[in-house]
């Protein structure tokens, strides 16, 4: 009897055995279809609040780094783009230019975008786009690893993925520099995390090591925040300590397995950047005169105001001026107070909960990549701007995800979070959606801009340029006027006010501006090239000539100089110098119909009637309602029809 009992027990554990092994297939492929689906749907979510962005323009720096750019014309030219600072091919006058900025393999991707695309926007947005997808699901799969809960990091992919704070990263073409240096940075941390839980040793932890250094090197690469990553990384490993081993020379030998090939990455990268970059990289105007005292305290407000944002993204800005970040002066100022009163709040916190690994992690990814961008440690060029959050927003998200999974565990009632949480999505992708036809173009940009921000002289010289070239100059005057007042120590606008000073016939008051757009910059070609342009209109023809000519010396790669003073030079029947200016043009612009007709006109004169006609149907394909150059086609094809045969 007892046998039997026996048997009977056996019998039942194996099929207890069975039963269980039976179930965990099924368990996998459960939490396989649940990934699937929260994987299609941050897609969708990535995707969809961004779906109007792809129908925008060249906005701001677009336009220089990416149209007026001659170096993303081909990819050979790819290794001289690594030579060259961020700027170096752009067409960015002399206020634009920050020759201090380094992101070649951001600037390489346009390289490749004009070959697939030429120069239609659309397809650029689609790439930040897909981009910006990739990113989110990086976000996805990072929060899955720390949170241990699809659902929780569903909810903080998601709203990586929705939040309208990341519409000037991605919608702006240029924004593309954030995307890439976040997503390489992802990768690279994504790669160290599955290294360090999975204990790999050996050849495999070398190989994984260098894969992150080689991602800590892209990112450089695309942008100079990704130098935060192996802060990141470090902090990281010193909440997760107890994966390494034991043995104090076994854990040496791990972390410097993983922390070598960053030190020999970002060497590498120094040393290239070195030879590229020979300037140091500019300030914010509204730091000019600011003790560092006084600049630590408005990068700490801005950090609260920043966190505020992420809350309530409700005013949005392309261009933070100094009315918009206010100068701290002193502790006892009511937003510094917040501000102090906020942080003292999330070190308490970090005290209270500094067993809680991911809480402390999502707070440190924030503050170590958000640090380097403050203004708190040392100046940069912007003193606020939504594109730099892209990168310490994830640890933002992070936290997001941290407090779902709290959440969670409190209600036990997941259909009152996953409300919540789409509720959420639903107003950030509203809000982000919206943002996007502010980035439709240059003027839309720039009057949503100033309804907020009405004395931002960046915003104001824009929408000046846009009706300059509707042909409402007369508009246009009071706007240059404003940006001039607010920064008269930007030559840009000095130029510009120029400019239009002279499509009203405004000689003087035109030479004036440029005159003094060239005391604070004397390497600005453009306002040596127009104020050439003013003296001819003077009848000043040596001082023009002067002019073109420091414009050439200043940027030789620009076709209006070489084309004004070839004019010059045909008006005074210099045909040799003249063909050399315009032939200098259209090297220099060969998508210039007027640089083409130019030269056809010496051609002309000089009797070439074959190299004449060719010039002249550039010139026509190029600009098919360009009338003088078809009157002097047809001139042309008049003259070799006439020509007696041989």
């Amino acid at each position: 009897m007892g046998r039997n009992q026996q048997r009977k027990r056996e019998r039942a554990e194996r099929s207890k055995a069975d039963v269980a092994a039976s179930r965990a297939p099924d368990a996998s492929d459960r939490f396989g279809r649940q990934l699937a689906i929260l994987v299609a749907l941050l897609v969708a979510i990535a995707v969809l609040p961004y779906a109007n962005a792809i129908r925008g323009g060249f906005v701001l720096d677009d336009n220089d780094i990416v149209v007026g750019n001659p170096l993303i014309r081909s990819v050979a030219n790819v290794p001289q783009i690594f030579e060259t600072d961020y700027w170096a091919g752009g067409a960015g006058t002399a206020a634009a230019v920050d020759p201090g900025l380094y992101r070649p393999f951001t600037v390489s991707t346009y390289a490749v975008d004009y070959q697939l695309w030429q120069l239609n926007p659309a397809g650029y947005h689609a790439v930040n786009l897909l981009l910006h997808v990739i990113a989110s699901l990086a976000v996805f799969f990072l929060a899955v690893q720390l949170l241990s809960s699809p659902l929780a990091a569903f909810a903080a992919a998601a709203i990586f993925a929705a939040h309208p704070l990341h519409t000037e990263a991605v919608t702006s073409i240029v924004g593309r520099a954030e995307v890439l240096a976040t997503l390489f940075f992802l990768f690279g941390f994504l790669i160290h995390q599955s290294t360090a839980q999975s204990a790999v040793s050996g050849r495999r932890a070398v190989l994984r090591s260098l894969a992150v250094a080689a991602c800590y090197l892209t990112g450089l690469f695309s942008k100079e925040i990704a130098a935060t990553l192996p802060l990141v990384l470090m902090l990281r490993d010193w909440l997760w300590r107890d994966e390494l081993p034991s043995d104090r020379n076994a854990a040496a030998r791990t972390l410097a397995t993983r922390y070598v090939p960053l030190v020999a990455a970002a060497g590498l990268y120094l040393a290239i950047r070195h030879q590229a970059v020979t300037h140091a990289a500019q300030i914010w105007s509204g730091f000019a005169g600011i003790s560092p005292g006084d600049r630590a305290l408005t990068g700490i407000r801005v950090l609260a105001e920043y966190v505020g944002m992420f809350l309530v993204p409700r005013t949005l800005l392309a261009d933070y001026w100094k009315t918009n970040v206010p100068i701290a002066r002193s502790i006892a100022q009511p937003a510094v107070l917040f501000a102090l009163l906020l942080w003292t709040l999330v070190v308490i916190a970090i005290v209270r909960l500094r067993r809680d690994r991911v809480f402390l992690l999502g707070v440190g990814w924030f503050v170590i990549t958000v640090l380097p961008v403050s203004n708190i440690l040392f100046p940069i060029g912007v003193a606020k701007a939504e594109r730099i959050l892209y990168l310490p927003s994830v640890g933002l998200c992070l936290l997001v995800g941290w407090i779902a999974l709290k959440a969670q565990a409190a209600w036990r009632r997941p259909l009152v979070v996953s409300t919540a949480l789409a509720v959420v999505l639903i107003l950030l992708g509203a809000r982000t959606y919206r943002r996007n036809e502010d980035w439709k173009n240059t003027m839309t940009l720039a009057l949503a801009t100033l309804r907020d921000s009405p004395t931002s002289p960046l915003m104001n010289d824009l929408a000046a340029g846009e009706l300059v070239n509707r042909g409402d100059v007369a508009q246009a005057v009071p706007l240059l006027l404003v940006a001039v007042r607010q920064s008269p120590e930007q030559p840009l606008f000095h130029t510009h006010l120029g400019t239009v000073y002279y499509r009203q016939g405004k000689l003087d008051d035109a030479a004036g501006e440029l005159a003094q757009a060239l005391r604070l910059q004397p390497n600005d070609a453009d306002a040596h090239n127009n104020l050439g342009v003013v003296y001819l209109d003077q009848h000043k023809t040596d001082q023009a000539i002067a002019e073109f000519d420091a414009a050439i010396k200043a940027n030789p790669a620009r076709p209006d100089p070489h084309n004004n003073l070839g004019s010059v030079y045909l008006e005074r029947r210099q045909l040799d110098s003249a063909a050399a200016e315009f032939g200098a043009a259209v090297a220099a612009g060969p998508e210039s119909p007027e640089a083409h007709n130019n030269l056809g006109v010496v051609q002309l004169r000089r009797g070439q009637l074959d190299s004449a006609a060719a010039q002249f149907r550039e010139a026509v394909r190029l600009r098919p309602d360009f009338a003088a150059a078809r009157a002097n086609l047809d001139t042309v094809l008049a003259r070799q029809r006439a020509k007696p045969s041989r």
